[in-house]
């Protein structure tokens, strides 16, 4: 039977293979392939924490799919970011113990961006082209060094300052925009919430369990 670090770095390895293979074909519809590896041979190996560490993944992107503010083109681009958030996660814990690590605020950055962005704004518009840019610079140059999710995400903050400083925008649009943003910060609330459950619910003789619960508190 293989030891927990060599199930892990297996399932990196096949991470990294789903990572740089070309798009598969869909019929349009947006899936949630972090729960596809959840059901993987190689997955249902992992540890407690590992399986959790997929669940919470899957979890996060499942808001953003759902979510009907997001453009469903704009849900088909971050919908790439999966299997490299979820290498991030399992790379480093501090993923889903805080809602800002580099790698998640990026995520959440770009989907709540993307409510100022329209279909008839077409897919050259700067907005969609700075997404769309981002997105694949996360799958061309992430292997294992986190700090590309920070570096990207103070380069996305600044286009968004940038833009917003150009732009001249009415109040309406903008206000319709303000109630977008806050429908966003209330699921990534549900979010945190669900992940605290999930960790709570680790069995009290799992090794993580007294490395986690003090982040709970």
């Amino acid at each position: 039977m293989l030891d927990a670090a060599t199930v892990n770095q297996l399932l990196l390895a096949s991470l990294n293979e789903m990572q740089h293979a070309p798009l598969g074909e869909t019929g349009g519809a947006i899936v949630n392939q972090v729960r596809i590896v959840r059901d993987s041979e190689g997955a249902k190996q992992v540890s407690g924490l590992e399986a959790v560490t997929i669940d919470i993944v899957a979890m996060l992107f499942d808001f953003i799919f759902e979510d009907t503010h997001i453009p469903v083109a704009i849900k088909a681009l971050i919908s790439r970011l999966q299997i490299p958030v979820l290498k991030a996660a399992m790379i480093d814990r501090d993923f889903f113990l805080s809602d800002q690590h580099p790698a998640r605020r990026l995520v959440d950055t770009l989907a709540g961006a993307s409510v100022a962005w329209a279909p008839e704004k077409g897919e050259s518009d700067p907005l969609y082209v700075r997404i769309e840019q981002t997105v694949q610079r996360v799958l061309n140059e992430f292997e294992d060094e986190l700090a590309l999710f920070a570096d990207l995400l103070r380069e996305f903050t600044e286009f968004l300052f940038e833009s917003e400083q150009q732009a001249q925008v009415r109040v309406d649009p903008v206000a319709e925009q303000e109630r977008a943003g806050e429908s966003w910060e209330q699921a990534l609330e549900q979010v945190d919430e669900l992940i605290h459950e999930r960790i709570q619910a680790l069995s009290a003789d799992e090794a993580v369990a007294p490395f986690l619960l003090p982040f709970l508190a």
